[in-house]
């Protein structure tokens, strides 16, 4: 089954199928989703400045969780989410009645080199490995020279991550990515990466660790890595 036709069948319930792998660590998603923005946008913070925060792109929107925080968290003034799932975008739509916010169909969005940032969260396990190439190039293409690509993926080195995702029913079959392969992929497809760090180590049952977090963060034990990489100029 495609991207599409397994996110059209899973859109109507995506946060409970979600929350069925993400009950391990005792969070909800949006807990997660925060999390997120709240590290790229300190990463961002010390990264570049100056970087202009006048368009972002939600690269595999999904129901637009991520596409709405971009805005409200990072404050992005225009915020485009792409997805190839139909009935996702519909929902996406509909959830966020926000002129601010566009949602289309990566097929249909207008590649430009005009965006700031390109935000990417749990996408590329789902793009089969001979295509993640040509997803990378589109999204270098819509990037702006110096532009930035914030990468999250789930890290296949934490045990825990095995478990969340056979217990997720749409991520049963994905291909996971390595971060030693997502930097060569980057590489090649002309980024520069900036930087590499890994995400939630410890589950809510043990949260008094969680201000140790980013003393490890170099460490491969997070369920998810962040990589931050440059569009070269």
């Amino acid at each position: 089954m495609n991207a599409s036709a397994l996110f059209d069948r899973y859109a109507q319930v995506y946060e409970e199928a979600l929350q069925a792998g993400l009950r391990i660590s005792g969070e909800q998603s949006a807990y997660f989703a925060t999390r997120r923005m709240e590290e790229t946008d300190k990463a961002l913070r010390r990264i570049d400045p100056s970087l202009a925060r006048h368009k972002a792109i939600d690269f595999g929107c999904g129901t637009g969780g991520s596409t709405q925080l971009l805005n409200e968290k990072l404050g992005f003034a225009t915020v485009y989410g792409l997805d190839v799932s139909p009935i996702s975008l519909s929902i996406a739509t509909e959830r966020f009645d926000d002129s601010l916010l566009t949602f289309q169909n990566i097929e249909d969005y207008s590649v430009s080199q005009d965006a700031d940032l390109v935000f990417s969260n749990g996408v590329f396990h789902h793009i089969p490995p001979p295509k993640r190439h040509g997803s990378l190039t589109y999204i270098h293409s819509a990037l702006k020279p110096g532009g930035l690509f914030v990468l999250w993926e789930n890290n296949p080195w934490n045990p825990g991550v095995h478990y969340i995702m056979r217990a997720i029913p749409f991520d049963h079959n994905a291909k996971k990515v390595f971060p030693h392969a997502a930097i060569q992929m980057l590489r090649k497809a002309a980024f520069s990466i900036v930087q590499l760090r890994f995400f939630f180590v410890f589950p809510r049952s043990v949260a008094f660790l969680r201000t140790i977090e980013p003393a490890v963060s170099r460490l491969p034990l997070g369920a998810q890595y962040q990589i931050i990489a440059v569009k070269k100029r």
